[in-house]
C-alpha cells in the first residue's frame, strides 16, 4: 500500500482540544457482482480510486493544549491555520438575552489564538492573535494572505494584513461589544467570503440571520435575510 499525505484537513471537531489530519492509504478493491466495489465507513471513492483513511497521531506537532477550535483555513502557501478560543468557553453564561457579552471583565484571550502549521509535517511555523479576541468564530484567508476574522463577543469583523501588522487590523466593521441590526452593527457575525475582485460577504449569523455584501474598501452594497432586502447603491 502506498501512503499519500493529504494536504487538506478532512475533519474538524470544533469542541475538541486537538486538531487532526488524516492520511489516506491507496488500495485496490475487489469488485463485487455487477462491478461495484465494497466500501465501508472508513473508505471513500475519489476519482475512481478507493482510499482508506487512518488517524495521524503526530499531526500537528504541538506541545500545548488548544482551546475550542472554531475555524480552520489554508493560507496561499498551503499551510493549515487554526483559530481557537484558548481558555474562553462559550456557554449559557457568556451572553445575556440581548446578546451582550457578559465576560468582558475577564479580558481578551492571552495566548496566541491563530496557529500556523506546515501542511505535511505538522510543524508549527507561526502564531499570532494574543490579547486581541474574546470569542473567536470565523476565519477566512484570501488569495493575498489577508486574514478575515469574526468575533461573536465583540460583534465585529476584522481584516488583517500581516505584512502591515498582526495586532492592528487594516479594516474593522461593527461596533465593539455592541450587538445590533442596523447597517453599522452586527450581532454575533459568523464568517466571511471574499470574491476575486475584493468584494466580500459577511454572514451576520446567530441573531440577525442576514448576509451583507461589501465593496473591497468596506462600503455596504446590499443586505438580505430576515425577510428583508436592502440595496444601498
Amino acid at each position: 500500500m502506498v501512503r499519500i499525505v493529504i494536504n487538506r484537513l478532512w475533519a474538524l471537531c470544533c469542541a475538541a482540544v486537538a486538531l487532526t489530519i488524516f492520511v489516506p492509504i491507496a488500495r485496490t478493491q475487489q469488485p463485487l457482482a455487477g462491478g461495484e466495489a465494497a466500501l465501508n465507513s472508513t473508505e471513500i471513492n475519489h476519482r475512481n480510486d478507493d482510499y482508506e483513511y487512518e488517524y495521524d497521531a503526530e499531526w500537528p506537532r504541538l506541545n500545548r493544549t488548544l482551546g475550542s477550535v472554531s475555524a480552520v483555513a489554508f493560507d496561499p502557501s498551503g499551510n493549515v491555520v487554526i483559530f481557537h478560543r484558548g481558555r474562553h468557553v462559550w456557554n449559557l453564561l457568556s451572553f445575556d438575552q440581548q446578546n451582550r457579552y457578559l465576560q468582558e471583565k475577564d479580558g481578551p484571550i492571552g495566548e496566541s489564538t491563530l496557529l500556523i502549521f506546515h501542511n505535511e509535517s505538522g510543524a508549527l511555523v507561526g502564531e499570532w492573535g494574543a490579547n486581541l479576541f474574546f470569542m473567536p468564530h470565523g476565519l477566512t484567508i484570501d488569495r493575498n494572505n489577508s486574514y478575515w476574522i469574526t468575533d461573536v463577543a465583540l460583534h465585529q469583523v476584522f481584516k488583517f494584513d500581516l505584512t502591515v501588522s498582526s495586532s492592528n487590523p487594516v479594516m474593522t466593521l461593527g461596533v465593539r461589544f455592541e450587538p445590533g441590526k442596523d447597517h453599522e452593527h452586527f450581532c454575533k457575525p459568523t464568517s466571511v467570503a471574499v470574491l476575486e475582485n475584493g468584494d466580500f460577504f459577511v454572514a451576520d449569523g446567530y441573531c440577525n440571520g442576514r448576509v451583507n455584501k461589501y465593496s473591497a474598501d468596506g462600503r455596504l452594497i446590499l443586505s438580505w435575510g430576515k425577510n428583508s432586502f436592502v440595496l444601498t447603491r
